[in-house]
């Protein structure tokens, strides 16, 4: 009997060495799709601010294009002033040129606001650009890291399997079956008394 309860807490032993290394296995399991977040967030990051760009960019383009509409008309109201025949004529042709020139300025106030938050949005992208990257590569390094303590990991595990298939061939079949059904429920299965109180529970 005590040489099976010998056997039995050196079962024990290399059972909480099993579960420990695979609750390291799942904690890189854990930590690769932690990775795998960091990187899409990265990734929704520099799409956001691209699209930021993009938007500006376009409301850039646009303001250009009814700046040049302006200055086009402009031109055309200079040209038809030599034209004119009467005051009321020139009065109501120099309220136009008015007019399309208050119109211009506001299209270039307002170029000047988007031009800030394209150079805004610019710097933006950068910086999501290059956040990205610097975790790409850190996150590179980190997977090679994570396989290597996975290989390590699990021979040291398949190592531990053989061992306690050895250690259960010695057991009586009735006895290892109790000691693997209490493990289903609980751990330790097994443990020793110091003086009178229990090494697991004290």
């Amino acid at each position: 009997m005590i040489e099976s309860m010998r056997q039995l807490l050196k079962l024990e032993g290399i059972d909480g060495e099993i579960a420990a290394l695979d609750a390291a296995l799942a904690a890189i399991q854990e930590e690769r799709a932690q990775l795998e977040q960091e990187e899409a967030a990265a990734a929704q990051a520099v799409s956001e601010t691209e699209q930021s760009v993009e938007a500006q960019d376009l409301e850039m383009r646009k303001l250009e294009g009814q700046m040049r509409d302006r200055e086009a008309l402009l031109e055309r109201l200079e040209g038809r002033s030599g034209q004119v025949v009467s005051k009321q004529a020139y009065d109501a042709l120099v309220a136009e040129m008015d007019e399309a020139r208050e119109a211009k300025s506001g299209f270039e106030t307002e170029t000047l606001l988007v031009m800030e938050t394209l150079d805004e949005a610019r710097g933006a992208l950068a910086a999501a650009e290059e956040a990205r990257s610097d975790l790409g590569s850190r996150a590179a390094q980190r997977r090679v890291e994570l396989t290597e303590s996975e290989q390590a990991a699990l021979t040291e595990r398949s190592a531990k399997a053989e061992l306690r298939a050895k250690e259960a061939e010695r057991l009586e079949a009735k006895l290892l079956a109790r000691y693997d059904r209490i493990g289903l429920r609980r751990r330790p299965v097994v443990t020793v008394f110091s003086g009178t109180a229990c090494s697991a529970c004290h």
